[in-house]
């Protein structure tokens, strides 16, 4: 019931891509994930290095960060991940304001989720699940594959520093594939979530 590691992004307001665009690592749990459906093909298209752009809102958005007036299903879906099993969808901003301010228990954590998830259309989440599964399908490689390759390409790493040489491009390619493996699982989660956890059910669907 130890509190867990806290998050160099304030109070929800940054997401774990800010973080990886600030300091160049992948943080610890918490992580905060947010995707966009109608904005991620062409923010690939436009410059396929920068991690902000692939991977989040346009911060110009009118209210794209006021989570306490969030409406689910909207052009952008969020996840806040706790642990590799455990994790919101669309948190609010009474789940995230604590984030950098202070700590919870992973149990209390787990507790304010389920209340969380209860009020949470089931609809809204199938548009979540969709969204994806779209994203993981439409990315050049697996979970496994990147898993697979982040060891190798530390060795070659490794073998250049040793050799008294430094290779700055290699560096931030792991970082990179560090980056999307990291988003890659935090999609997963969101999936595994959607289909294992009970959601409000619309009215039209009971």
């Amino acid at each position: 019931n130890s509190p867990i590691y806290n998050t160099y992004a304030r109070s929800g307001w940054e997401s774990t891509v800010d973080t990886f665009n600030t300091y160049g690592f992948v943080e610890d749990y918490p992580q905060l994930w947010v995707w966009t459906d109608d904005k991620l093909v062409q923010m690939t298209q436009d410059n396929k290095e920068h991690a902000f752009q692939r991977y989040r809102n346009d911060v110009h958005d009118e209210g794209a960060y006021d989570r306490s007036h969030y409406v689910p299903n909207s052009h952008h879906y969020e996840i806040l991940v706790l642990s590799p099993t455990v994790g919101a969808l669309y948190p609010t901003q009474g789940l995230v304001e604590i984030l950098g301010n202070g700590q919870r228990s992973m149990e209390e954590w787990q507790i304010l989720i389920k209340a969380h998830h209860d009020s949470i259309r089931a609809s809204h989440v199938r548009a979540l699940h969709h969204s994806a599964q779209a994203l993981l399908e439409s990315l050049a490689t697996t979970i496994e594959q990147d898993e697979a390759i982040i060891p190798t390409e530390k060795a070659k790493l490794e073998k250049v520093a040793r050799k008294g040489r430094v290779d700055v491009g290699k560096q931030d390619a792991i970082q990179a594939i560090e980056f999307r493996l990291a988003f890659k699982q935090a999609l997963k989660l969101a999936q595994s979530i959607a289909e294992n956890v009970t959601f409000l059910e619309d009215s039209d669907e009971l």
